[in-house]
């Protein structure tokens, strides 16, 4: 597993409004805060909206902001609203396809099954209260 860039960028743009306490800014604003081209970031707010973290202000004094409080924001949450949910194998994921038909005794299945939940539970603990700057 590895975090795509468009992953990483989701939660800086997440840590770029917990600094700001959440100020209303543009586009243009956080892309030129967290170093990320514009289009790249409109698409991210977009998947972060639909997915009820951010929201948008219209008009010329418009914007973006968290929609919720940084401490009820998880690193899933952001995960999830980028890429869905975190699938280590086709045999754990949600389709839970398991290409040997050895599902309920396959031993490498349990491991990874394990593995991911573990992963999902950190991923979970981690709120964005957490991750705000001291400066």
């Amino acid at each position: 597993m590895r975090i795509t860039h468009e992953q990483d960028y989701a939660f800086r743009i997440v840590v770029f409004f917990t600094n700001n306490d959440n100020e209303l800014s543009s586009a243009q604003i956080v892309s030129n805060n967290i170093n990320v081209p514009l289009r790249f970031t409109l698409k991210i707010l977009r998947k972060l909206n639909l997915a009820g973290i951010t929201t948008a202000k219209r008009g010329a004094t418009g914007g973006y902001m968290l929609k919720k409080d940084p401490s009820e924001i998880n690193l899933y949450d952001v995960y999830l609203a980028i890429s869905g949910p975190i699938e280590l194998n086709g045999c754990v994921g949600v389709d839970k396809v398991c290409t040997l038909n050895v599902m309920n005794t396959c031993e490498v299945r349990k491991i990874l099954d394990s593995v991911q939940e573990d992963l999902i539970d950190k991923f979970k603990s981690v709120t964005f209260d957490k991750v705000k700057s001291k400066n």
